[in-house]
């Protein structure tokens, strides 16, 4: 009789355990929102603009070559699923405007692109990163799905993530 009620609190344990993930994986976490200057207009560009769409935050720089390697897998991306839905906003830490614009240009990035006024300091705080590249994908509420993932990753996530 005691084993079977030691049996029995633990398996009601576990399950009070297991009920409480579950909460913890339903929470949805709301990107921040932030805005600077678009590439060619100037005006204001930010996640709120993107509102309805999935958008992939890509956080880089000019003189990064990791960014550069990740362009590809960007490409093929915003190719692929433009149609449904998904955008890229660009989100460039350079400290050197003319390296950006000279960036985005020769690496054709036909996406909208701003740059940071403070070199990043602000956005890596909201976002919780230290290093580039980092993505973060946010669905058409504002909701984050996935961040801090690798480019070559990107394919896969968008496939399960946009239907």
């Amino acid at each position: 009789m005691k084993t079977m009620k030691r049996i029995l609190g633990v398996l009601a344990l576990i399950l009070i355990a297991a009920l409480h993930a579950g909460d913890l994986n339903a929470q949805t976490v709301k990107a921040p929102e932030f805005s600077y200057n678009e590439l060619g207009t100037n005006k204001k560009v930010g996640l709120a603009d993107f509102k309805g769409k999935y958008v992939l935050i890509d956080f880089w720089a000019s003189w990064c070559p990791p960014c550069h390697a990740a362009v590809p897998f960007l490409k093929e991306a915003y190719s692929k699923y433009k149609s449904k839905g998904f955008e890229i906003l660009g989100v460039s830490l350079d400290k050197n405007q003319a390296a950006w614009e000279k960036a985005v240009k020769s690496k054709e990035l036909n996406w909208p692109q701003v740059r940071t006024n403070d070199e990043g300091a602000s956005v890596t705080k909201l976002y919780s990163f230290n290093s580039i590249p980092f993505f973060v994908l946010v669905d058409p509420e504002g909701n984050i799905v996935a961040k801090g993932f690798q480019a070559k990753e990107l394919d896969k996530i968008l496939a399960e993530t946009i239907r």
